[in-house]
């Protein structure tokens, strides 16, 4: 065996390349990990003759490749999957002569993964390299903006005297951390670095907005009169009598500058719209970037499509029309329930979503305006997507929080917030048969000195809704659920409603943060886990005890020995939608996480 040459790996192309790996097992990508064969160091020690890492007891020996073989060094995990990568480098022995290569970068390991995919398919992997590459880059300048900023970002956020400000903040924050499970979700695909800093949270500068006059006769609104906070056509530049026959709409600057004449060259009505030559209207970008808060009245955020891809190449971030509807109807349904159920009403707040339009039925052409009650003004609004993040001198959100809130005590604030998000998510579940994919971002929790925490919802677009379970016990609702667009809002049994609350609540807002806090050692592991299980078991009491019927959760969560998870790598970028079949690329699962309630966590 010759002298092996290792090569060369940035910090970051490490990182990312661990991400990769880590999702590639935790998705059993192209069945890695249930074909592999799980070998140990004794067994193949002639092979390591040149090895440099640390060395593991445990490797995933992959044959099912190509004329290859690929040794992975692996760990055991107890966090949703039952394997991470121990070191983000692996060893690639040909078949035929033997020859040993050390390879440590994702393109290596794409490249070997797509290796014996037709070309249609390996392009999935293809551009998935490309879109690492654009993590990194993102993630590099994002630093560089902690630099630049770094005085603002080190403040103590919740000693701002108003809430808007804490907000901003706090999103600014998130904006530099990244997804829990999706390896490149710093990927901004369709972005540079300019746009970054420009339109970005991670910069939070302020912009205006561009403006279109279309054609009346084109464009849907859902209420009839104009938001108070639209200009005039003077305003904008544009001559007044057109308001006789056009009307403006809000279109984000890069989507106006980049987008619009490529994308509408085909459109038949391209020569009838009017392209405003001045800007209007002042916003700071949110964490979801094509949401963006009004500054003159932070309250108000208005959502734009936007020429951007994240959580994979197939997930641009436009707005479809029917979403518009769907929400405000959700909201509705959602509303009504916390009105009239007692033990919910306390729990939870949501945002007014009515307002919104798009021009003849575009997805690239469509507006929403999401405006928050009032009282979110005397709180703390910190969504869950934020826990985690950390200013420039290595202090979390969450930290920040307990200090503020909580006397320092982690544990605490965890226990109310899992208690609050079971009280209600259960309940809704089982109660009402909805699950809603109120994720990371979209998961706002209220801090105040003096109240208990409230969940905030927004933006609930995509929930799953078992109707017979609804109309059982809200039967006046028929004609809300008859306003729906969008069918797929309805399941017919209870696995639909089970993979969403897992993947969702369960893990992203809750289990992941116990892995994060413990693996920075700021909280018990086993304590928490314990906590979780407890808070858990309360809940479903609780319920048995109001004449709900809990066997079902007790079976497929509390006693299965695995639970679901969603593939978001799969399918957001190495499958096409033909392939993976799923109804949408965000619900996309397979059974294969760890159930943490039987976590050797909890035998410990």
């Amino acid at each position: 065996m010759t002298n092996i040459t290792i090569p060369e790996v940035s910090e970051s192309q490490q990182y990312i390349t661990r991400r990769v790996l880590d999702a590639c097992l935790r998705e059993n990508v192209l069945e890695i990990t249930s074909s592999a064969e799980i070998v140990n160091s004794e067994s193949i020690e002639g092979l390591l003759t040149h090895w440099v890492y640390a060395l593991p007891e445990q490797w995933l020996s992959i044959s099912t490749l190509g004329d290859f073989t690929l040794l992975l060094p692996i760990q055991a995990s107890q966090f949703i999957q039952p394997w991470k990568v121990a070191t983000p480098a692996w060893l690639f022995i040909n078949n035929d002569d033997k020859k040993v290569v050390i390879k440590n970068h994702y393109q290596h390991w794409l490249n070997a993964l797509s290796n014996r995919l037709s070309n249609d398919k390996k392009s999935y992997y293809q551009t998935y390299i490309d879109e690492c590459d654009c993590a990194i880059a993102h993630r590099n300048f994002a630093q560089e903006i902690i630099e630049q900023q770094y005085q603002t970002l080190k403040q103590k956020i919740f000693t701002l005297p108003d809430t808007w400000q804490k907000f901003s903040a706090v999103e600014q924050l998130a904006a530099h951390l990244d997804h829990p499970l999706y390896p490149t979700a710093r990927a901004k695909f369709g972005l540079n670095e300019s746009d970054i800093q420009d339109y970005c949270p991670e910069a939070m500068n302020s912009f205006q907005l561009n403006w279109l006059a279309v054609p009346k006769n084109l464009y849907c609104t859902t209420v009839t009169v104009q938001p108070t906070q639209w200009p005039s056509f003077s305003d904008v530049g544009l001559a007044e009598s057109l308001r006789l026959s056009h009307q403006l709409i809000p279109v984000h600057p890069l989507t106006f500058s980049q987008y619009l004449s490529e994308k509408l060259n085909d459109w038949p009505h391209k020569n009838d719209i009017h392209y405003a030559p001045l800007s209007y209207l002042t916003v700071k970008a949110t964490l979801s970037v094509r949401s963006m808060l009004l500054v003159d009245e932070p309250h108000i955020h208005i959502k734009l499509p936007l020429p951007m891809h994240t959580l994979g190449s197939k997930n641009i971030r436009t707005i479809k029309p029917s979403t518009i509807n769907d929400g405000y109807v959700f909201q509705q349904v959602l509303q009504y329930i916390g009105e009239k159920d007692p033990l919910l009403s306390p729990l939870y707040l949501h945002s007014h979503e009515q307002q919104g339009g798009h021009v003849d039925q575009r997805a690239d052409l469509a507006w929403l305006i999401r405006e928050y009650p009032e009282q979110i003004n005397s709180t703390s609004p910190v969504c869950v997507a934020a826990f985690m993040a950390e200013n420039p001198e290595g202090t979390l959100v969450i930290e920040q929080l307990a200090q503020q809130y909580y006397q320092s005590d982690i544990s605490a604030l965890l226990a109310d917030y899992f208690s609050l998000l079971l009280k209600v998510h259960l309940r809704l579940w089982l109660v009402y048969g909805i699950t809603l994919e109120a994720n990371q971002q979209n998961c706002l929790v209220l801090f105040h000195p003096t109240k208990p925490l409230k969940l905030l919802f927004r933006d609930n677009d995509s929930g799953r809704i078992l109707a017979r379970r609804l109309l059982n016990k809200r039967p006046e609702l028929q004609g809300k659920l008859n306003q729906f667009i969008d069918q797929r809002m309805f399941v017919d049994d209870e696995k639909s409603l089970l993979q969403m609350f897992t993947t969702i609540n369960l893990q992203l807002n809750m289990t992941c943060l116990i892995n994060d806090l413990a693996m920075r050692e700021l909280v018990n592991e086993v304590d928490l886990y314990r906590l979780l299980k407890q808070s858990f078991t309360d809940e479903l009491a609780q319920l048995t005890k109001d004449n709900v019927d809990t066997s079902y959760i007790e079976k497929h969560l509390l006693a299965a020995p695995l639970h679901y998870a969603k593939y978001l790598l799969t399918a957001g970028s190495l499958l096409s939608k033909q392939e993976s079949g799923a109804s949408s690329i965000n619900k996309f699962y397979g059974r294969s996480a760890l159930n943490p309630f039987m976590s050797n966590h909890l035998n410990d």
